[in-house]
């Protein structure tokens, strides 16, 4: 199933079948607002004051403020979170509940949300411009600016709201305040192995990281590969690529008789290079750590070393 969102509702795609699905039948040309699938296939879309949740039948909810975003993670599938002009909401799958978090997370106009299931963490845009969390910001940056004319970095500052820490945004003056469209997730290597939890099986432990010696037998999965080594296993058809020169200033060398793609990737996800040829330009690159991700084509195995380049 496949989902575009347009004036007047969305089109629902079934193999090669699109139809047109208007879940507000009460309006003749609704705007959504946000559209969210659950891996149930259940729909959850926004219109005006409206959420409507699609699954056999539609069930349409009036909140009485005006949805701005709607956030699901499949780690967590029993929750979708609701940003709205008045506060934030949760609607519970499982129980088929409602529940108004105004009490927990204040009265304000919310634009966009992302809630960290793994830290219990709901991170949130304002109106107003502050970058707003519940509990402390420990784990992640996560905003994108516009009008960047009229803000200079100096002026990112800490405020302690009424409801917890905000990141506020600030140019020369009140006029000059810039707008936060939307939220980059970014991680903290929790351990100091130059990996984080997007990749890194145990960001507690700085001796589990991708590419790390994986011990045999011992039930620990020390390279992240998704198993431990067994002596029974046959020969790591990685063991002979050869990454080369290793800390790199200007070129990194890969050297292989496998068919390899890469990806070069650094320690926030963020990918900077991709391709299959084997010298890979990383001149114009700062200093630091970077994670090589080496995909073989035939076997599409994955390996992953991690890189430093220096100047």
């Amino acid at each position: 199933m496949r989902l575009n969102t347009g004036s007047g509702g969305y089109f629902k795609k079934t193999n090669s079948e699109f139809t047109f699905v208007n879940p507000f039948q009460n309006f003749s040309f609704p705007i959504l607002a946000d559209l969210e699938v659950t891996n149930l296939g259940v729909v959850f879309t926004g219109f005006s004051s409206y959420l409507a949740i699609v699954q056999d039948t539609t069930q349409v909810i009036n909140l009485n403020s005006t949805i701005n975003d709607i956030f699901y993670d499949n780690l967590t599938p029993d929750k979708i979170w609701i940003a709205t002009s008045a506060g934030i909401y949760m609607y519970n799958t499982a129980q088929k509940v409602l529940e108004d978090l105004t009490q927990k997370y204040g009265k304000a106009n919310f634009k966009k949300l992302v809630y960290d299931s793994k830290t219990d963490q709901l991170f949130a845009i304002t109106s107003n411009m502050l970058l707003f969390t519940y509990s402390s910001l420990k784990d992640s940056i996560f905003f994108d600016i516009s009008n960047l004319d009229n803000v200079n970095l100096e002026n990112f500052v800490f405020n302690q709201g009424v409801f917890g820490y905000g990141l506020k945004v600030n140019g020369g003056g009140p006029e000059d305040c810039t707008s936060l469209y939307s939220i980059t997730y970014k991680y903290v290597d929790l351990d100091m192995d130059s990996f984080t939890r997007e990749f890194d099986c145990d960001d507690s432990n700085s001796n589990i990281y991708p590419g790390a010696t994986d011990i045999p037998d011992n039930g620990i999965d020390e390279n992240c590969n998704g198993a431990d080594l067994s002596n029974s296993e046959n020969f790591d058809i990685f063991n002979e690529v050869v990454i080369y020169p290793n800390p790199a200033y200007s070129t990194i060398n890969i050297k292989s008789e496998l068919s390899l793609k890469y990806r070069l990737i650094d320690r926030n996800g963020i990918e900077l290079s991709q391709g299959k040829q084997m010298n890979i330009d990383v001149s114009s690159f700062i200093s630091g750590f970077y994670i090589l991700e080496l995909t073989d084509l035939n076997s599409r195995k994955r390996e992953y070393r991690k890189i430093k380049i220096i100047k």
